[in-house]
């Protein structure tokens, strides 16, 4: 009979042990006499209605599950939580403290440091213990992600934000990334991956196109410029880029060649033996966007010039490029004649006013009745100016 009730007890053990963390309180009856669990009780319970008081039922569970086990970190949490609400941040500091001794994976302490380090105007300090919470806790990165985001802004915070991410930890890398995401000002997140950069750190295209975007969004083309500049080298404002179709970027910023998004359309990035090409393809009846690609023109007169292949359509559906200021005013069209004709070279003139800081430079395709609509390859095209 007493091997069948040892039996018994340490099966209930086990199996409180299991539901815990979903169910503390069915835990608790299965195993009323560990520590640990009747911890996760009173945490449990002290989140759900966060009693103050030192004789509240919360926190004699919690000095119930430490005279248990004295390791029982979940307790400590709950006193140390409502010695901070009683205003108490002597004894609160005291309680952390210990469970940081025991623990370092301990949201709630974790917590209490950052505050306190934040208090003392101790940005390495705080910075410090974002690092251990979210090195230990998926939780606090859910918490601390956003609040260290909008901190990037300040320099006093970058500057020793970047000693950390060195180290390149999980966290880190994901943060370098969810910057980037959030709905930040685009000069602060462009100064980050600058600072991100220069520390050595890798740094995602995709995340550089963004930051272009949200510069040219909000109309900062100066500055979105000048950030494109520092990772597509010996580009120029007064020319086009890649002329002959050799970056084919997963994520492109506006300055790059960015194909349109109509239903159907087929648009390719090709490598070629000394370059590329553009491969295109447009349904029968439909008029696309094909490729365009952000300007910073200055005032001038600019000439086109480049060659296509696999181009053959009447007349009226000859797909054209057009240069546009940002505002919508179109600046003129360039046919794109046959490829047969004249091997496929394409030429036109375009005239860009001081009214027109922003341009768009685009390949458009009209609607064409032919059963296998509109299709063909660009070899290379380049906007210069027409003095060169």
């Amino acid at each position: 009979m007493g091997l069948l009730a040892g039996g018994y007890v340490s099966v209930a053990h086990a199996l409180a042990n299991v539901v815990a963390q979903s169910d503390p309180k069915t835990a608790a009856l299965l195993a009323p006499h560990d520590g640990r669990i009747l911890a996760e009780l009173a945490w449990d319970e002290f989140s759900a209605a966060p009693d103050p008081a030192p004789d509240s039922r919360q926190a004699r569970l919690a000095e119930r599950a430490l005279m248990k086990n004295a390791t029982a970190t979940q307790a400590l949490n709950v006193l140390g939580v409502q010695a901070q609400l009683r205003s108490q941040d002597a004894r609160a500091n005291q309680v952390f403290d210990y469970a940081v001794t025991l623990s370092r994976r301990e949201l709630p302490p974790q917590m209490w440091n950052i505050e306190a380090a934040v208090a003392r105007g101790d940005i390495d300090g705080a910075l410090h213990n974002y690092d251990v919470a979210m090195r230990t806790s998926e939780k606090a990165r859910t918490i601390f992600f956003p609040i260290l985001a909008s901190a990037v802004a300040e320099p006093l915070v970058r500057r020793p934000l970047m000693t950390i991410l060195s180290d390149q930890s999980d966290w880190a890398r994901r943060f370098i990334r969810y910057v980037p995401s959030r709905k930040l000002d685009p000069q602060v997140v462009a100064t980050f991956l600058d600072e991100v950069e220069a520390a050595g750190l890798p740094v995602h295209d995709a995340d550089r196109a963004a930051v272009v975007r949200g510069l040219m969004d909000a109309g900062l083309g100066e500055r979105a410029w000048a950030y494109y500049r520092s990772f597509r080298s010996g580009v120029r404002r007064d020319h086009s880029r890649d002329a002959d179709f050799e970056l084919d970027a997963a994520a492109p910023a506006p300055f790059d060649w960015r194909p349109g998004n109509a239903a159907g359309l087929s648009v390719g990035i090709l490598p070629e033996a000394g370059g590329g090409l553009l491969d295109f393809s447009v349904p029968p009846s439909t008029r696309a966007t094909i490729v365009r690609q952000a300007q910073l023109l200055p005032p001038g007169a600019y000439r086109l010039n480049g060659h296509s292949s696999g181009v053959d359509q009447p007349a009226r559906s000859h797909p054209y490029w057009t240069l546009a200021c940002n505002d919508g005013r179109e600046l003129g069209r360039i046919d794109l004649p046959n490829s047969a004709t004249e091997s496929g070279t394409f030429s036109g003139r375009f005239d860009v006013p001081a009214n027109c800081p922003v341009q768009l430079l685009s390949l458009v395709a009209r609607a064409s009745d032919r059963v296998s609509g509109v299709s063909g390859q660009i070899r290379d095209a380049e906007l210069v100016p027409v003095n060169e």
